[in-house]
């Protein structure tokens, strides 16, 4: 069979990928648990959704009847028989997962991949290419990444302008958390031509003060039920804000800002803009 230098140079890099991670190369029957929502979404927009036999309970399989997943736990509390029971080979967690449980796993030798929780766009770009150097899905994953850059640079420039809107996006109530520097919701603020007015700062918690200082053109509330609401309707009480002079507030929905993967976060991006430069 003849195989191009390119698709050769693909083989080994990630035949070296494997080795230095010491992970078996995997056949299209690859037995995956994974215990972060996103990843779950990942896999199955990289057509690996019958090969997921375990899943948390927040992940989107743990509602479907037609799924070969098993629901082992929680995010942040998950069932290590159950895990066992379902001989993965390979358990994909992240930085959120309890440590303790990762550490047990690794010592009864299951093969277990640890994503760091990403602090900008491009983190998650790297995660998504990871996975397919993993699963074998590397073609499937860069098509992906690939895609997702080329309508990001489209939507800079369909809301690139002067006149920008300053912006805050509250991720948190009781007490007020945002997302400071160094998060993807700040890349994302700063793709659609906003300033975040939590931009400048090292932590996410703020007073109802300050973002009343700092009188946002927007304000954007993560979903949490009946609490997002509230915050909206206290924030509704200052006339003089410009998000309230504009009807601009807007809460928006928590499984896809908290647990984001491509194509779908590239969607949630340009309606993002929308609300912004309307």
């Amino acid at each position: 069979m003849f195989i191009t230098s390119k698709c050769l140079r693909r083989l080994i890099v990630a035949l070296n990928f494997v080795f230095l991670l010491n992970l078996p190369v995997y056949a299209k029957d690859i037995r995956i648990i994974s215990l972060t929502p996103s990843i779950t979404k990942q896999l199955i927009t990289m057509g690996l959704e019958n090969n997921i036999v375990g899943c948390t309970s927040y992940c989107p399989l743990a509602h479907k009847k037609d799924t070969n997943a098993k629901v082992i736990g929680s995010v942040s509390a998950i069932n290590i028989e159950a895990i066992l029971q379902l001989k993965p080979d390979i358990v994909m967690a992240n930085s959120l997962t309890n440590i303790k449980s990762i550490e047990k796993l690794k010592s009864l030798k299951v093969n277990v991949e640890v994503f760091e929780y990403p602090k900008s766009i491009d983190d998650i770009f790297q995660s998504v290419v990871r996975l397919g150097e993993i699963t074998g899905k590397v073609q499937k994953a860069e098509k992906i990444v690939n895609e997702s850059k080329s309508r990001l640079e489209k939507i800079k420039t369909k809301f690139l302008h002067n006149d920008k809107k300053k912006v805050v996006f509250l991720i948190g109530a009781n007490p007020l958390f945002t997302a400071p520097k160094n998060t993807y919701i700040d890349d994302i603020i700063n793709l659609i031509d906003g300033i975040n007015i939590a931009g400048n700062l090292n932590s996410g918690i703020i007073s109802k003060e300050f973002i009343l200082k700092e009188n946002p053109d927007v304000i954007f509330v993560m979903d949490m039920g009946a609490i997002a609401n509230d915050v909206i309707d206290d924030f509704k009480k200052y006339d003089f804000v410009n998000a309230v002079k504009k009807d601009k507030l807007f809460i928006i929905d928590a499984d896809r800002l908290g647990s984001p993967y491509l194509p779908d976060l590239i969607d949630l991006i340009e309606n993002l803009g929308e609300l912004v430069n309307r």
